[in-house]
């Protein structure tokens, strides 16, 4: 195994935190495809948007369109109460909106299946995420939920499928498969 080979399994795991950011190359391709005009989860440090709901405005308790037009959600909410993120997503949805949201692809959580249930799309990133305020890389997989109308299924999801696996995306991503 070569140094570098052992010094990324050396890495130290990062501690959940709820005020992690996005990073700014990912939100800006995502961008490419949605016309986010909320930022359902966010601090005055992180928002990406011009509205943002913080953890006092509480987005629960909040309607999600902004203006007459509306337009798309952006959510990178706290690794916590996954399931009732995912509701809300739904809810949203449900009035005709669409949501962007960047979450934990772990498979073995009874909220990925919420996901799989709710969204009408699923994106997995291939490789882990440096989130913003974050010391290292994230210890785990990442993807993009989207609930509403996908806009990303045009460009990678042509066939339909329920779930994609995006490739492709670094600097800001690191491992994923191997070639």
């Amino acid at each position: 195994m070569s140094n570098q080979a052992q010094k990324l399994g050396q890495e130290q795991k990062s501690v959940p935190r709820s005020d992690w950011g996005t990073p700014d190359p990912l939100y800006q391709w995502l961008s490419k495809y949605f016309d986010f005009t909320l930022d359902a989860a966010a601090s005055k440090k992180n928002a990406k948007c011009k509205k943002y709901y913080t953890k006092k405005k509480n987005a629960f308790r909040k309607n999600w369109k902004v203006g007459a037009k509306g337009g798309d959600v952006w959510l990178n909410h706290p690794y916590v109460d996954h399931k009732k993120w995912i509701k809300k997503c739904n809810k949203e949805a449900k009035r005709g909106l669409t949501i962007c949201n960047l979450g934990p692809a772990d498979f073995t959580t009874d909220y990925f299946e919420l996901y799989y249930k709710y969204a009408t799309g699923i994106y997995l990133i291939n490789g882990r995420i440096k989130f913003v305020g974050a010391a290292q890389f994230a210890t785990f997989f990442s993807g993009i939920y989207v609930f509403g109308y996908d806009k990303l299924a045009p460009h990678f999801n042509p066939e339909g499928e329920k779930i994609v696996l995006l490739t492709g995306l670094s600097p800001y991503v690191r491992g994923g498969s191997r070639k």
